[in-house]
């Protein structure tokens, strides 16, 4: 119940309105928590994110100004 108890913590109500009352209600006290298994998954997103950005960009073409 490590990533629970880190959850309940550090996060902040008032910036997350709608996660506050999931982490209260023990949405994420599963029991077991490997740490390691969360990074991995959570790299994983960020490593598609990114592979999708870089695949939707075509050679030669001009990038907008944000």
């Amino acid at each position: 119940m490590v990533y629970a108890e880190a959850m309940r913590e550090l996060l902040d109500p008032a910036r997350f309105p709608a996660l506050a009352p999931m982490i209260a209600a023990g949405e994420f006290d599963d029991g077991e928590d490997d740490l390691d298994d969360i990074f991995e998954f959570g790299i994983a997103r960020v490593l598609d994110g990114l592979e999708a950005l870089i695949t939707s960009r075509k050679p030669g073409r001009r990038r907008r100004a944000r």
